[in-house]
């Protein structure tokens, strides 16, 4: 066949009359391959006893993670949960993460966990799989969700006509089918159905095989891919071959290139179309139009609705947070555990054999000691601050709603050169910069990337830091507060603006599916509450102690003293705060909360007035990243882009902050020595 269509019906495969079945071993290596929201990470959870985050919107998995699987009582196979993709022509970072695991990591069998209700979309991602001569399974999750929409599949029909290869429902959520999944793992199949591709296609796919190395196993594949317009399959060979591809691939018509890539998506939409009419029970459904919940998850994403709900939310998150996590949650464990108990105990442990003469006993318990300063905002002030994020974050996030926010927000991030996907690091950012920065990867462009990482660094605070503004702002008037954050999301739309300017590049386009709204199960919000907490412990708290350790180590040897005698012109001068002000500022490198709580603990001894409050929350705000989401930033974008980051940050937070004050001076001077 030479025009690049299919027969009318895609040939079925007796199970007799595959290929071969592939036994899993100890030695096997397992790849869990899917699209976006298909419920892949709770599948790789029951499966390993490992967990990870399950999540409702795409790229939670953005680095991949291993676990074991006992097969039996005395065989294993190692189980790879690689990062939610929509093809294996990457389009994105995490798309290429997938692609690279598959092909750089020895994978034995791969297991595609798929969405039960999207057929279509599976196919496309299968087809991908099958041309690479996986042995694989397929996994039909979110049956439930499938059949309450009236959707039904001939699993055994599906399975013949992709070559033979198992396919087996679940429901992850319910553990629903796992059985079944396991006893289908003992042996995988290598499906030998192919897409009849065009003459033209193949002969073209033959010329950039005979140029790849002997050894790679991915000839075709490759070749399609590069067909399609994917140059980043070049990286897997060496230079000469990736010459001699490029020449080739540069020698052909532009427009006979195009009719190639069309004519193979033609070919694979054909296959795929002649499976779906034969598998479908009960023909494609819809959803349930009429239900409450997707008339709900509909009305989120719209305007009027959409914004009223989200103000509702925000609202509700800032007294969850602000309020009951950064006030009540934050004065108990500050006041009565560590100042009225644990502190006071640490300090006598060590007057037992030191005073406060001694190095050890001002390490410790000193001004800037481990235990009085360290561990105090690392577990009374921020801990639970992050904690009633973390439980907020993960409720919303299994509700279904973060996706239709992506929805709601594509319109506004537009304006600065993203696309709704960007509200996801964005959100992240208000609970740790850290983790935000390396969600970035979740957007498709380097632009994209870079441009989120600069809003990061300038605009957002963290939850932490939120936390002690939100307590700051309460010692000022409400229009005051509003000044305060108008002005900051001004500097971050101007400079979001100028960026998609300056930044070469083209922006993605914003494709994503919704999933159905549901009421989160309470058992997965504290485990993954749980599990993020102990993420804060293990890698935040740390950090907290080494800037402690840091501070400590110039207070001794005067350093400290030094750079605050230094910078204070700049601070006294430029945003006319008092002299003390330079040492919180000091601290917002190390831990931006550290910056914001110094300033707090200033406005509680009366050395800020309202007005310098104003100044200090909008700098405060604006100021450098702290040092570890600094270093997250140098490990994504690179050293270079992370110092020019920092040179411009710097000098426009003060920028910012001085401007504001000759314009409050000029226009609201009676604010300006109101106490």
């Amino acid at each position: 066949m030479s025009n690049g269509s299919v027969l009318s019906d895609v040939i079925e495969v007796n199970r007799e009359e595959r290929l071969q079945d592939f036994p899993v071993s100890n030695q096997s290596r397992v790849a869990l391959v899917g699209n976006p929201n298909v419920g892949k990470s709770v599948t790789f959870n029951l499966l390993t006893g490992k967990y990870v985050i399950v999540s409702n919107y795409p790229g939670t998995t953005v680095d991949f993670s291993s676990g074991t699987h006992l097969i039996d009582s005395s065989a294993s196979c190692e189980i790879i949960d690689t990062p939610g993709t929509n093809s294996l022509t990457p389009k994105s970072e995490d798309e290429q993460v997938t692609r690279s695991v598959l092909w750089n990591n020895d994978i034995d069998f791969v297991i595609q966990v798929a969405d039960y209700k999207n057929l279509r979309r599976t196919l496309s991602l299968a087809l991908e799989i099958i041309e690479m001569k996986f042995p694989m399974l397929l996994n039909l999750n979110m049956e439930d969700e499938a059949l309450e929409r009236g959707i039904r599949i001939d699993l055994e029909k599906l399975s013949g006509l992709l070559g033979g290869v198992n396919v087996v429902a679940t429901t992850a959520v319910i553990r629903k089918g796992f059985s079944e999944l396991k006893a289908a793992m003992k042996n995988f199949v290598r499906s030998e159905t192919r897409v009849d591709y065009a003459s033209d296609v193949v002969e073209f796919c033959s010329k950039l095989e005979a140029l790849m190395p002997c050894d790679f196993k991915f000839k075709r594949p490759a070749a399609l891919m590069l067909i399609s317009g994917d140059l980043s399959v070049l990286s897997a060979f060496n230079e000469p071959c990736r010459e001699k591809i490029k020449n080739l691939i540069d020698g052909c018509d532009p427009q006979a290139l195009e009719k190639l890539s069309a004519s193979i998506f033609s070919a694979r939409e054909n296959f795929i179309e002649s499976v779906i009419k034969q598998v479908y029970v009960c023909g494609q459904a819809s959803p349930a139009r009429s239900s409450f919940a997707y008339r709900f998850g509909l009305a989120l994403t719209g305007i009027k609705f959409g914004s009223a709900a989200f103000i509702v939310i925000i609202t509700m998150l800032y007294y969850f947070v602000g309020v009951f996590g950064a006030g009540i949650c934050v004065d108990f464990l500050e006041e009565t555990v560590f100042n009225g108990y644990l502190s006071p105990l640490a300090i006598n442990f060590f007057k037992t054999f030191s005073d406060e003469a001694n190095l050890i006993y001002r390490l410790f318990v000193g001004e800037f000691g481990l235990v009085t300063m360290g561990l105090t905002y690392a577990v009374a002030i921020v801990l639970p601050i992050m904690f009633t994020f973390f439980f907020a974050f993960s409720f919303l996030e299994d509700s279904g709603y973060i996706p239709r926010l992506t929805v709601l927000s594509d319109r506004i991030f537009k304006h600065v050169g993203l696309n709704g996907k960007a509200v996801l690091p964005i959100i992240l950012g208000f609970g740790c910069g850290t983790m935000a920065v390396l969600t970035t990867r979740v957007l498709d462009t380097k632009k994209e990337r870079l441009i989120a990482t600069i809003i990061l660094a300038l605009g957002v605070p963290c939850s932490a830091q939120l936390g002690v503004m939100m307590g700051l702002s309460a010692k000022i008037a409400w229009y005051a507060t509003l000044a305060v954050f108008l002005t900051v999301f001004m500097q971050v739309v101007i400079v979001g603006k100028l960026s998609s300017y300056l930044i070469k590049g083209e922006p993605s386009l914003f494709i994503i599916e919704l999933p159905p709204m549901r009421w989160p199960q309470p058992g997965n919000i504290f485990k993954k509450t749980y599990n993020r907490v102990i993420w804060y412990l293990q890698e935040v708290v740390p950090l907290f102690l080494t800037g402690t350790f840091v501070l400590f180590a110039l207070s001794e040897t005067g350093l400290l003293r030094t750079i605050e005698n230094l910078s204070a012109p700049l601070i006294t001068g430029m945003l006319g705060l008092p002299q003390e002000a330079t040492f919180a500022f000091l601290m917002g490198f190390l831990r931006r909360d550290y910056g914001a709580a110094g300033l707090y603990t200033l406005s509680e001894k009366g050395l800020l007035t309202p007005f310098q409050i104003m100044i200090s929350l909008v700098v405060i705000t604006l100021f450098i990243p702290c040092v570890a989401s600094f270093f997250m930033i140098i490990k994504e974008r690179g050293i270079k882009v992370s110092l020019m980051l920092l040179v411009f940050i710097t000098p426009y937070a003060f920028f910012v902050g001085y401007i504001l004050r000759l314009f409050m001076s000029y226009c609201f001077p009676w604010l300006t020595y109101a106490k």
